[in-house]
Parts: C-alpha cells; structure tokens; sequence
C-alpha cells in the first residue's frame, strides 16, 4: 500500500479549491494508501482545540514534523495542493523540503508570493527578500512601491510560481490551459490533468437554503437574483456588469436584483463603493443591488442555491475553474462564463459562453435577456449542469485519477527525494563543519553524527534545527 504524505489547506477556508479538494479526495484516497496530513499553525491549532469531521480516516500533523515522520515513516510519495492565497504558503515551504506530486490549483502563484512582501515597507528587507526569492538580479522594488502595485503587475515582473514548477517531481493540474503552459516552460516534468470533483447538492436542501438566504435578503418570490461572486481585483469588470444591470433593471422594473458576493468583510465595503460611485447611492437601481458577504460555507452554500443565474468575470488561462461556477453547478444553477481559460473547457449547454475582451459587454447583455425571459433555456442548463456535476466532477474517478499518476511516477519521485536527502545531509556536514572552526561554536557541536541537527532552506541560506522530543522547531 502506498504511504502518502498529503501537505494541503483542510479545513478552515470554505472558499480554497485546494482544500475542498482535499475534502473531497482524502476520504477515497485513505481507502487505497496509508495516508498522513500536513497542516500549518491555524488549522493544528483548531484541530488541537477540536475534532473536524473531515478528518477522522486519517492523522494530522503540523508540517514542521514533515521531516521526523517522513524519517519514520519513509513516505512513497509527498502530494502538495497549492494555490494562489497566503493560505498555502507552508506548502510552498514545505516543497523546498522534499519534491513530490503537486497540483497547481494556480499557476500565477502572485499574491501568494506578493504576501511575503507586503508586511513591510523598508526597502532594504524586502530587496534582500527580492534577491533570496528570485535570485541578484532581481528587478528592485524599494519602500514606495510594494503597497501600491497590483498582484497582476507584480506577476508580469516577477516568474511566480515557475521555480515551483521546476523543482516539483511531477505536476497535476485542472485544465488543458494549465497543461500547455507547464509542457511550454517545464517539458521534462510529467504532468497529468486531473479532473475536479464538485460536490452536488440535492433539490430538497438547494430549496430549502434558496428560501433561507431570500427570506434573510428580503427577497420577494417572483424576483428574479442575478448573482456573481468577486473580489476588489474584479471590480473593473463589475462595473460593466453593473451598468448593463441597471439597463434590465428598468425594463424589469422591481422583478430584479443583483447580488454581489464577496468573501469578508473588508471586501464588501468595498463593493458598496463602487457600487455607489458608478450608479449613485440614493438612486432606485442602486438599491436593487445587495452586496452579500460570503465568510463561511454556509453562507457560501445558501448564497449559490438562492440565484436564478450566475455570472463569472474572471478569464485567468491558469487558474482553475473558478469555485463560483462550481458552486452554482452543483446548484443546478444557469451560469454565463467567458470562453476563455478553463470556463472554457465546459461544454454548453451546461454553461453558456461569452467572449472576454470589447465584445464581452455586448454578448453578455444579450445572453442575460435570453436566459431570464426563456425558462426552457434556463431549465436545459439546469439539467446539462447538473449531469456534468455527477459525471465529471465524481470524487471516485478524481481520486483514481490521481492515485493512477502517483503509482505511474512513485519511483522517479522516490529518486528525486533521495537525491534531495543526500544534497541536505551534505549541506549539513559543510555547516557543521563550519560551525567547527567557529570559537563561538566550537564548544556547542560535540557529535556531529548524532547531533540530530536538521536543514531547512527556507531563503536560500542554511538553517540549523533542531529536536525538542515528538515537535521539529
């Protein structure tokens, strides 16, 4: 049996596709390896305080002892989930560590990266940052740059997530845009496009969260929600889709609104703004768009369930699908996507497509009329959303997707690994003896074959390690 180590988000973020993927996956995967978690601070805090159904077939850990148990236990195979979000940054570390199967949920890995920097203004910490992360010829940032530059102008300079790529043992990835690009920049790594389960919901509970979230909205039945989930980074985008509501809003006059789900609090000031900047804040239309803050899944769940249709902005070639368009499937909810990215490897009718770019206002201005004045249409996307769901997205044919790849790739991974120790324990007699001839040192290094010291190259630099008992500090 295969003995897995499975480094990934878990449990506390209901918006990550890499921990709902792993909710989803490891119950399936325990059945055919023996697998072991590998969690950051927040998640071992809140495991250590109480038990998550989600992980009751398999043992969490804090990834800190990743080294001690792969030393007790001899992993076949370290399977990472990483995706763009400061959330996944441990596995980030964690990969430095051991090479092993990674799914890119992202590949633009900018705000992940972006969030390394972003805590301080002084140059001289974030350029020595710039140089261990990207090497000495890095493009210099300086004090007054990192607060205002965006995650996409900080992906166009900077290669995020491309040494992830190349120093991953093999790739997983969700879509064929994804693919191409690793195959382009990365040709010597084995990738595998794997599929991504969705969790379908049944009609009873999609109606009964549907009556929940209207009845707490304020919502009158024969009206009509128009739903899109987005971030501050979206908002460009939002105000075409603003302006293009207002103009229904008047020929629908009281049979429509618009919901604007964002995913805390911050981010939903920040929509009543742009909201109120671009339509007015006494005005009728811009009373007839509510903003929803979507901070639990819960709320995720109702939100999804409640609408009449959905429409996704985001266009990002490699990225995943989004997991609003997830969540409105497995509603069985109409849903409008771009044709580009991986919104574009959904067939229609399970979805209907427009194009991004000039012509995007105006193709989504007639697919919204045509989906919300024809129920048959909206009925037969309904239908077609709903069988993709169960027959793509099944967590089974996921999960032996992915274990068919790790089995396919278990000895090259295992080489790669061993190859990886050797260079540590090399690295590791190099700074003992440095640490040797140091007459500060000297007296605190006596064995250094037994010393139990560890490398963990977290910058570039080398450093020591070292064991308290059961816990790697």
């Amino acid at each position: 049996m295969l003995k897995l180590a499975w480094i990934s988000p878990l449990t506390r973020t209901h918006h990550l596709r890499s921990a709902a993927f792993s909710r989803m996956i490891l119950p399936l995967v325990c059945d055919e390896a023996e697998v072991e978690v590998f969690v950051d601070d927040a998640e071992w805090a809140l495991l250590c305080r109480e038990q998550h159904p989600a992980t009751a077939r398999f043992p969490v850990f804090h990834f800190l002892r990743l080294a001690q148990r792969h030393r007790t236990k001899h992993f076949d195979c370290f399977v990472y989930q990483l995706e763009d979000t400061p959330a996944c940054a441990f596995v980030e570390r964690a990969m430095k560590l051991f090479p092993g199967l990674c799914c890119f949920h992202d590949l633009n890995l900018n705000r992940l990266y972006y969030s390394k920097f972003a805590h301080s203004t002084a140059a001289t910490d974030i350029n020595e940052l710039m140089d261990a992360e990207f090497g000495p010829g890095s493009v210099r940032l300086g004090d007054y740059h990192v607060r205002g530059w965006s995650t996409a102008a900080f992906d166009a300079i900077y290669p995020c997530g491309r040494r992830e790529l190349q120093e991953a043992g093999a790739v997983a990835v969700f879509n064929h845009s994804a693919r191409r690009r690793v195959q382009e920049d990365v040709p010597h790594v084995p990738v595998c496009l794997c599929r991504t389960p969705v969790q379908s919901i049944a009609r009873s509970e999609s109606e009964r969260l549907r009556r929940e979230f209207r009845d707490a909205l304020g919502s009158a039945a024969n009206e009509k929600l128009i739903g899109f989930y987005a971030s501050d980074e979206l908002s460009g985008d939002a105000a075409g889709l603003l302006e293009e509501f207002a103009r229904l809003y008047q020929e629908h006059h009281q049979q429509l609104r618009l919901v604007w789900g964002v995913p805390s609090f911050a981010q939903a000031s920040f929509a009543e703004k742009v909201r109120d900047k671009l339509l007015g804040a006494d005005s009728l239309v811009s009373s007839a768009i509510s903003v929803a803050v979507l901070d639990c899944s819960s709320k995720f769940n109702s939100y999804f369930a409640s609408l009449d249709l959905f429409v996704e902005l985001r266009c990002d070639a490699l990225r995943g699908i989004p997991q609003g368009v997830l969540a409105a499937m497995a509603c069985a909810i109409p849903a409008l996507v771009p044709d580009a990215g991986p919104c574009a490897d959904i067939p229609e009718p399970c979805v209907l497509h427009f194009p991004a770019g000039l012509a995007q206002q105006i193709t989504l201005k007639r697919l919204l009329r045509e989906v919300l004045q024809n129920e048959a249409l909206g009925e037969e996307m309904s239908q077609c959303a709903r069988l993709f769901v169960r027959n793509e997205g099944d967590f089974r044919l996921c999960a032996e997707e992915l274990l068919s790849f790790v089995r396919l790739q278990a000895d090259s991974l295992k080489q790669r690994v061993q190859e990886r120790e050797l260079e540590l324990e090399q690295a590791k007699q190099r700074l003992v003896a440095e640490l040797r001839h140091d007459l500060m040192a000297r007296n605190m290094v006596l064995d250094p074959s037994g010393s139990g010291f560890d490398i963990w190259p977290l910058t570039g630099e080398h450093a020591v390690r070292d064991f308290f008992g059961d816990l790697e500090l």
